[in-house]
């Protein structure tokens, strides 16, 4: 669950260099609390790294959906992070695809 703040970030309220150390802190502080506070540590898979990433990193607003969910089930993106994390392709996917590589 995010916090006032982390909501204030996700909803892209701060700005500029805010917005961007907001971002940078979510990313970061924010996967390392995950992580620590994850009652099943070893269910962590490389796929939930990425769709945290792409949450916390380039879903502002509902760019990358309302929620943050994040599903062990998911498949480990193999295109490139700059594909998987274009504003364009985000739209489509939401941070919740469904292959490999694109399409999602």
């Amino acid at each position: 669950m995010k916090s006032g703040w982390g909501q204030s970030v996700h909803a892209g309220v701060p700005v500029g260099a805010t917005l961007q150390w907001g971002i940078t802190v979510l990313s970061n502080q924010g996967w390392a609390e995950f992580v620590y506070r994850s009652p099943v540590q070893s269910l962590i898979f490389h796929t939930v790294r990425q769709q945290y990433y792409c949450h916390s990193g380039y879903g502002l607003g509902n760019l990358g959906g309302p929620s943050w969910d994040l599903e062990i089930r998911r498949v480990e993106r193999t295109d490139p992070i700059a594909v998987y994390l274009s504003p364009a392709y985000i739209a489509g996917h939401q941070c919740n695809w469904d292959t490999p590589n694109m399409p999602w």
